[in-house]
């Protein structure tokens, strides 16, 4: 007999109560990760509606698979994993870039959070972070993408190297690469501050 994993965290019971056939469960778990979901997957194909319908797309696959899945707590990973090989899927069934130029990297992944308002801000902090920002997007962007994973979804690299598909220790040279060239732009202990405060993400709307 298969031993009986102990839940104790409120998002593995939430998502074994989804599993369960919870209703309540599985719209709370909408309402906790399209947001986010919604960001990640926009930097990756720039299209609002697209994206959208593919995290809805994303859940409704999860509802009608549940009985097939596992316990987890690791479900913002598993989240971002499946949503990142769907938008994998239609950029080559699209033909918008090839797959030979896709599968080392993705050309369009950009930063794009929303800065503290500048009224809350001294004239340099503003500036600190508008640097920030700039030195974040001159990054090649499997260097943003890691970052990003790593920085603003709590990813682990290997989670990270799980989500994009590549090996371990790529992902822990290219993260050492990508500190060591913002180290030369700005101040890193401030960078890896400014962006642990940057939560307001957001999908533009237009």
């Amino acid at each position: 007999m298969q031993k009986k994993l102990v839940i104790c965290t409120p998002e593995a019971i939430r998502w074994q109560r989804f599993i369960d056939g919870d209703e309540q469960a599985f719209a709370e778990l909408f309402n906790l990760h399209f947001r986010k979901l919604c960001n990640y997957g926009y930097k990756i194909i720039p299209d609002k509606d697209l994206i959208k319908d593919c995290v809805q797309e994303v859940f409704i696959h999860l509802w009608h698979n549940r009985t097939k899945l596992v316990y987890t707590e690791a479900i913002h990973f598993y989240l971002l994993k499946s949503l990142r090989g769907k938008l994998i899927r239609i950029l080559k069934k699209q033909k918008k870039i090839s797959w030979e130029t896709l599968n080392p990297d993705l050309p369009c992944f950009e930063f794009n959070f929303t800065l503290q308002d500048n009224l809350t801000l001294s004239h340099t902090q503003a500036e600190q972070q508008e640097w920030l920002l700039k030195s974040l997007n001159a990054l090649p962007a499997k260097q943003k993408e890691i970052i990003y994973l790593r920085f603003f979804n709590n990813l682990s690299y290997l989670e990270i190297a799980d989500v994009m598909a590549i090996n371990y220790q790529v992902v822990r040279n290219y993260a050492c690469k990508a500190i060591k060239t913002l180290r030369k732009k700005v101040d890193i202990v401030l960078a890896i501050l400014l962006l642990l405060e940057q939560h307001s993400f957001y999908v533009p709307s237009n």
